[in-house]
């Protein structure tokens, strides 16, 4: 364990806030719409990038282009590029298959700490291999191509992860039901196959809505032009997975975004399809709600560090934050800030939590040969304040990754290191990972 002061906390925080919370973003992307006609260096002859996985499969408004198989369009069974796929004569019946896992090593320890006592004493650290995740994936569309449906099943943890229907009523406005991530932050909604890390940063843990069961208006406006935008506005049950509202009061949130480019940057990250064309999102979202619980997971509600699960409506939660994200040849960035208030209405307390990322990525080899190719080099920094009227006991992460994508993210291999610091103290994480999808 190393027991240091890391790279000021405030500095970390104030620089991230600068970037993400001020005009400073608005402009930066202002300069790249200004220069993105401007002609790039031709690419041919060059070994491209695979392109990227199943970044679709959940439905997203986005069309950034997915590599297509030449068995897309056969019918009856085939394997196809969302895995195993069943197409009828007719095309009104539609599904396909996924079977996905990720095998990880990890040393001296896993997960986020986030207390200076989940951090393991020097020696006390242990190495671990498991298969992290293991899931069943399904969707398509039934009777009519407007009409998707989609299916995740956590098999290591043995529960309904994803089930939902969308119907596309119009070219700007869809529908969904059910249970789904909600489209809240940029990083907690890219799928956990499509990272540029191992896993997401230390801001999920606090500030992620995680899945929630509830109904969504959701599309995509002025297609093509200089307003080009989507939006998202949903009424949740606000409990987490698989629960209901226990007083009533729904959660509500709104999400909306710039597609400045007139191209929207999907929920993947990593520019794997090296882009031709650069694509520029900036998106604000904010929610409200009350319950039991201050935070979310996978797992469904749960508590911050300092709450116990609370009486039914004891907490009202306040949350608030702005995210860019950015791809061209095979170059990427994204980042988000994030403010959140949790109000205890039974005693009047109240706590605000800070916190925010920026990451980037790159191709570094591009033409030497198609394994070479597809490495993609990635560093992230990070930061959470779990209370800001509390000094002393903001969290940092310095994270850089090398990916090999083998066949897209459907199979590649990570590696990544992280320095993490929790308020003073502070070591050393090193993570290996196999995700594949069948």
């Amino acid at each position: 364990m190393l027991s240091s002061r890391s790279i000021d906390g405030t500095i970390l925080r104030s620089s991230i806030c600068r970037i993400l919370g001020t005009p400073c973003l608005v402009g930066v992307l202002c300069l790249i719409a200004a220069n993105a006609g401007a002609q790039s260096p031709s690419t041919a002859g060059i070994a491209q990038p695979p392109a990227a996985g199943d970044g679709n499969d959940e439905g997203e408004l986005s069309e950034r282009p997915k590599k297509r198989s030449h068995n897309d369009d056969l019918f009856g069974w085939h394997y196809g590029s969302h895995g195993l796929q069943f197409r009828s004569t007719d095309g009104r019946f539609f599904q396909w298959f996924t079977f996905r896992n990720q095998f990880r090593l990890s040393t001296p320890f896993d997960g986020t700490p986030t207390s200076p006592e989940a951090i393991p004493a020097t020696g006390e650290g242990h190495t671990k291999l498991a298969v992290n995740r293991s899931r069943i994936k399904f969707g398509g569309h039934l009777g009519s191509a407007r009409v998707q449906n989609f299916v995740e099943i956590d098999v290591k943890n043995q529960r309904m992860y994803h089930f939902f229907v969308t119907v596309q009523t119009t070219n700007w406005l869809d529908v969904r039901v059910g249970q789904w991530k909600v489209e809240f932050n940029r990083e907690r909604v890219d799928s956990s196959g499509d990272q540029q890390f191992v896993d997401r940063s230390i801001v999920n843990n606090d500030f992620t809505l995680d899945g929630q069961w509830g109904a969504m208006a959701r599309g995509r406006l002025f297609r093509g032009r200089a307003a080009d935008s989507s939006y998202f506005v949903g009424v949740f049950a606000g409990e987490g997975r698989l629960t209901t509202d226990d007083d009533g009061v729904p959660m509500v949130l709104g999400r909306y975004q710039w597609n400045l480019l007139g191209r929207s940057v999907g929920f993947s990250q990593g520019d794997v399809e090296y882009s031709p064309e650069a694509s520029a999102t900036i998106g604000v979202a904010a929610m409200r709600g009350r319950g039991r619980h201050t935070r979310y997971d996978s797992s469904g509600g749960a508590d911050l560090d300092g709450f116990a699960t609370g009486e039914p409506g004891q907490y009202a939660l306040r949350q608030w934050m702005v995210d860019f994200a950015f791809f061209r040849h095979g170059v990427s960035a994204q980042g988000e800030q994030h403010t959140k208030t949790v109000i205890d209405r039974l005693t009047g307390g109240e706590r605000t939590l800070r916190g925010g990322y920026l990451q980037a990525g790159f191709f570094p080899v591009l033409g030497w040969s198609r394994a070479l190719s597809s490495l993609e080099l990635a560093g992230r920094i990070a930061y959470v304040d779990p209370d800001t009227s509390v000094d002393g006991r903001n969290r940092q992460e310095y994270s850089g990754a090398i990916n090999w994508y083998i066949n897209q993210h459907r199979n590649k291999i990570t590696f990544d290191l992280s320095r993490l610091v929790v308020a003073s103290t502070a070591d050393v994480r090193f993570r290996l990972q196999w995700d594949l999808s069948l």
